[in-house]
């Protein structure tokens, strides 16, 4: 029952967290550059953020490895809420980007996005030792940040009806205000999380067979982040360039994408245990990558639309299954460490980020054929790395 009332207030957590993330998140490059940033500018803003998240992330796992993830969760939401809250009355583009960086916003808008944050995972795998009962709290998790998402994409889309009443730039701000306010809803909600006890932490950093299973997770991972970071961060952004779309139907493009996450999200829950969880994320991943290459080379923006809303279905199946296989090798004790270090392997890989704006400005499809290569290939990866042998 206590594990069970903590389990409702996460995924309250998620949802508001969601809506919130996902607005910013779509809307914070395309504002960048009505702010007259250039692309090169605005990529290397989304590298800062990268770098920034690093060290987040690593004083997070130390803090939930001997004090509770709980207090990783309430670290994480509450540097974002100052970020977003920031950059929801700034004026001055230096503070606006400080705020970009200190909130964690690296662009895109993957509708796992508002599920993770940091002591997410190690807190599930604490409190449900089954992997079962774990894909069936991450799926949920993942099915209710796919439904605050539509909510925050449906904020992007009445960006324009904001404009027509306030102005381009304050509609932005207007946007950026909501979405603070529910990563402060996001903070209570995580108050009310139950935790089980964790045995004491004996090492200083982690036990040999925890670190020889994560290097396997994050060799295979390290790919993927360097294809992700290249090309979901700029995505609203190529949207517009390429088909010279505005922000509303943007905003409508990932309504449709966080649907489908929803359906993805669902399948999981029913269907991903089920399966070989690393063939799961294997073929997934390959999906990902194909799909995204396929994407970049669409002529028209409605086939652009499409294959990237059935990427968002193969997405979120995988999901689930990849949080559940990146902690069943890693001992009890080393939850928040391993983890922690696999998030700051996958965030250094993502700082081929700081390239998509000098990408983008050369040819509209390069960063998304080259990033779609890196993802299905760590695909690839995963299946010859992470073998059933490996998580003994």
């Amino acid at each position: 029952m206590r594990g069970n009332f903590g389990f409702v207030g996460l995924v309250l957590s998620r949802l508001f967290r969601s809506v919130g993330l996902i607005a910013v998140n779509i809307t914070f490059p395309l504002y960048l550059y009505a702010l007259h940033l250039n692309l090169i500018s605005i990529g290397l803003v989304i590298l800062a953020t990268m770098i920034f998240s690093i060290f987040i992330v690593m004083i997070g796992g130390a803090i939930g490895d001997r004090y509770g993830y709980k207090k990783s969760l309430l670290l994480s939401e509450s540097i974002a809420f100052i970020g977003i809250f920031l950059l929801s009355f700034s004026t001055s583009i230096s503070l606006i980007i400080i705020a970009v960086i200190i909130g964690g916003l690296s662009g895109g808008g993957g509708a796992a996005r508002g599920t993770f944050s940091n002591g997410l995972m190690p807190f599930i795998a604490n409190n449900w030792k089954e992997d079962k009962e774990r894909v069936r709290k991450m799926s949920t998790l993942t099915l209710i940040a796919a439904i605050g998402s539509v909510i925050g994409s449906i904020l992007v889309a009445l960006h324009s009806f904001f404009a027509l009443q306030f102005g381009n730039i304050l509609s932005y701000r207007i946007i950026f205000g909501i979405a603070a306010a529910l990563l402060l809803f996001s903070i209570i909600s995580l108050l009310f999380l139950s935790e089980i006890k964790r045995p004491k932490k004996t090492t200083k950093i982690m036990k040999p067979q925890s670190f020889k299973y994560i290097l396997r997770i994050i060799m295979a991972n390290s790919l993927g982040g360097a294809g992700v970071g290249m090309s979901i961060p700029i995505l609203p952004l190529w949207f517009e360039l390429s088909f010279g779309v505005n922000t509303s139907y943007i905003g409508i493009v990932f309504i449709i994408y966080y649907i489908a996450n929803i359906i993805g999200s669902y399948m999981a829950r029913v269907f991903s245990f089920r399966y070989n969880l690393i063939k799961v994320i294997s073929w997934t991943r390959i999906s990902n990558g194909l799909l995204l290459v396929a994407m970049a080379l669409s002529p028209l923006p409605f086939i652009a639309a499409f294959l990237y809303i059935i990427r968002g279905i193969s997405a979120s199946f995988g999901t689930p299954a990849r949080s559940t296989v990146t902690v069943r090798g890693i001992d009890i004790e080393d939850y928040g460490t391993a983890t922690s270090l696999q998030g700051i392997t996958t965030r250094m890989s993502q700082m081929t980020s700081g390239a998509s704006g000098y990408l983008l400005d050369t040819a509209l499809p390069l960063p998304f054929v080259i990033g779609g290569i890196l993802q299905a290939a760590s695909g690839i990866a995963y299946k010859k790395l992470v073998k059933p042998t490996s998580l003994k």
